[in-house]
């Protein structure tokens, strides 16, 4: 009886064995195939990779001088537009002199209808310093009762007059927040050219200019008397 149950033990353990072998040789055979579809999928990927390079390479060597030309200059005004973003309104090509020069040549609503009245409030919350503040918006006749401070505005002198008879007329340093609309004597639009005699210490988008203005010096005041 013995004898018998450990053949039969044995013969179990021989099928059991059998059978995870041919199991083990199925998963074995799946995980082949599944490699060597892999192996196919990266070898048609390379392929297509390779394809697209060479058709690519060769649309580029077919292309005229003059097709060349004409990517490269849509690829400047391209940049060009995206340097200025979001300040559209004020966009000036590099050949122009860009948007910061571009009042120079268009003015009235070619630059400035307003948008950029939340540039200018957060440029004054980042100044406090900047004390006290004049402005010419050209928005609405608004000045600074727009953004809770005192109504300031700068004088409005003759065309050609020195930006010295400015000086002389504050006592102390102050900031003017200026419409570049302002700055060349357009109809409606006169009386601050001589601010073109100096360089704006800041600009906020490109619709307008910032300046500071000092005193002018007792010194240099009787001097010029």
């Amino acid at each position: 009886m013995l004898k018998q149950h450990l053949e039969q033990i044995h013969c179990q353990h021989f099928l059991g064995n059998s059978k995870e072998t041919e199991r083990t040789g199925e998963g074995t055979g799946e995980t082949q195939r599944a490699r060597r579809a892999q192996r196919g999928e990266r070898r048609g990927e390379v392929g297509l990779g390779r394809g697209w390079v060479a058709g690519v390479g060769g649309w580029v060597r077919g292309l005229h001088w003059n097709e060349w030309l004409a990517i490269v200059l849509v690829t400047l005004s391209a940049a060009s537009s995206l340097r200025v973003h979001p300040h559209y309104t004020s966009y000036f090509n590099t050949l122009s002199g860009g948007p910061e020069n571009g009042w120079r040549l268009l003015n009235h609503s070619n630059i400035d209808w307003g948008q950029d009245m939340l540039e200018v409030d957060e440029w004054i919350k980042e100044h406090p310093e900047c004390r006290p503040l004049r402005f010419e918006l050209d928005y609405w006749n608004f000045g600074g009762e727009l953004f809770g401070l005192e109504p300031l505005r700068p004088p409005h002198l003759p065309t050609g007059a020195s930006v010295d008879l400015a000086r002389r007329m504050v006592d102390q340093t102050e900031w003017w927040i200026i419409s570049v609309k302002t700055l060349y004597n357009k109809p409606g639009h006169s009386g601050l050219e001589y601010l073109q005699q100096l360089e704006p210490v800041d600009r906020i988008a490109y619709a307008y200019h910032v300046y500071r203005i000092d005193p002018l010096p007792e010194a240099s005041v009787e001097v010029s008397e």
